[in-house]
């Protein structure tokens, strides 16, 4: 159950961690069918990246600040990173961030059967439907906002893909009341 934060700290029934500043991240994991997914009649976990372009989002992400539209959190940029591995259809990703000297995990799976499931999110849990396109990972969820008591929904599509570059691209489409918005994140593979 969510409770508005008061002060400086968030406070929730499931389990979370509170960075300086007043960042709190919720903690949960949506769980996934483990059952593995054939192209071609062959699983996926047997493909190269030609064979199963998906295969390329596997790995640790760290993002690149400079070139990525800013995220903020209370005035504060957030440095963060992905790490991903498929799992039969779906991916696993657990999101790193950092914040004065501490980092705090968070891990969920992208169930991609187009249907919604729940994934964490830094206020509350959302319900997020995803499905792969070819090469990418397009999300869609709905964010409820509560400024000064007031209610109002944010619809967002992400869209993940891997460039030809080899870097993750994240892109942040926003639907608002009063208008639209884009974002992107560049994340840089790391060793």
């Amino acid at each position: 159950m969510y409770e508005r934060p008061d002060g400086p700290h968030c406070r929730y029934s499931s389990p979370r961690i509170v960075f300086a500043a007043g960042l709190c991240v919720v903690v949960s994991l949506a769980l996934a069918p483990a059952a593995p997914a054939r192209i071609g009649g062959a699983s996926s976990a047997a493909l190269t990246e030609e064979d199963d372009p998906r295969s390329a989002f596997e790995g640790t992400w760290r993002i690149d600040l400079e070139r990525s539209d800013p995220m903020t959190q209370q005035g504060l940029e957030v440095d963060n990173a992905y790490r991903l591995t498929l799992d039969g259809e779906n991916l696993q990703a657990v999101r790193t961030f950092y914040s004065g000297g501490r980092e705090a995990a968070v891990d969920w799976t992208f169930v991609t059967d187009g249907k919604a499931h729940e994934i964490p999110g830094l206020r509350r849990p959302r319900q997020a439907r995803a499905k792969w396109k070819k090469d990418r990972l397009t999300v869609s969820y709905t964010l409820t906002l509560e400024p000064q008591g007031r209610d109002f929904d944010i619809d967002v599509v992400e869209t993940w893909k891997v460039t030809p570059d080899g870097e993750l691209e994240i892109r942040y489409d926003s639907r608002m009341p009063s208008r639209s918005q884009t974002r992107r994140e560049i994340y840089v593979r790391q060793p």
